[in-house]
């Protein structure tokens, strides 16, 4: 099953007057990068800082959707269909179901200019869309936010792996961003050692990963965090 959003006319919204394609690209940002477009974004929308929870898990997800930043595609930070609002568009492959049977097709996907153009749209894309799901993010539930993303249909993919993925992305990436280098694992390092068509994003441009592979990713994630709690304390050697 793959971790991908919705067959275009479940996510998609009323269509800019002009569209434009362009070339796809890959527009790798890093954990940080990702964090700080979003709080940049929120608070152009707001006029106010965004809530620490809520900012967390945004993140986190944006890092389960583009194997944190390394495989985003033309700034779209949640795989969202169609054109963006300034009417770009650019064609990815992905795979869907059709007449139950999953087939890989090419697709429209949302393009930016800029990180802060696809943070902007991702953030009014899910307050428009998915507002239960923000209510429980801002409150830290991770399970509550994900099982409101996929009642309305922003997700195909197993729930429970999907919550997980986001669950250790933010509990680990998220926080490396924050804490002390030494005291956490290298996420970019635990995912190189993933074959690389195994990773969120596969490498050939298809927007979406297995839950299979999602498992890798947390069980090296996991390993990684048993090997660093494990290591001694230089200063109390």
């Amino acid at each position: 099953m793959r971790i991908r959003l919705e067959a275009p006319r479940a996510l998609e919204e009323k269509k800019p007057e002009r569209t434009r394609e362009v070339d796809t690209r890959a527009t790798p940002l890093s954990p940080g990068e990702i964090k700080s477009s979003l709080a940049t974004a929120y608070q152009k929308l707001h006029g106010r800082e965004a809530p620490r929870e809520l900012l967390d898990t945004l993140t986190a997800q944006v890092c389960t959707e583009t194997a944190s930043g390394a495989r985003m595609h033309d700034y779209n930070f949640g795989g969202i269909k169609g054109q963006s609002p300034n009417g770009l568009t650019a064609r990815v492959s992905t795979r869907e179901v059709l007449d139950g049977r999953e087939v890989k097709i090419k697709d429209g996907f949302r393009a930016y200019r800029t990180p802060i153009e696809g943070a902007l749209d991702y953030v009014s894309f899910l307050e428009r869309r998915f507002p239960r799901a923000l209510e429980a993010a801002e409150k830290g539930d991770v399970n509550g936010y994900v099982g409101a993303l996929k009642a309305g249909r922003y997700f195909t993919a197993d729930e429970s792996a999907y919550a997980a993925a986001i669950r250790t992305h933010k509990d680990v990436t998220v926080q490396q961003i924050e804490g002390p280098p030494s005291l956490l694992p290298n996420t970019s390092d635990i995912l190189s050692r993933v074959k690389a068509d195994e990773l969120i994003l596969p490498p050939d441009g298809e927007m979406f990963a297995t839950s299979a592979a999602v498992t890798q990713v947390l069980d090296a994630m996991n390993a990684a965090m048993v090997r660093v709690a494990s290591t001694p304390n230089e200063e109390e050697a």
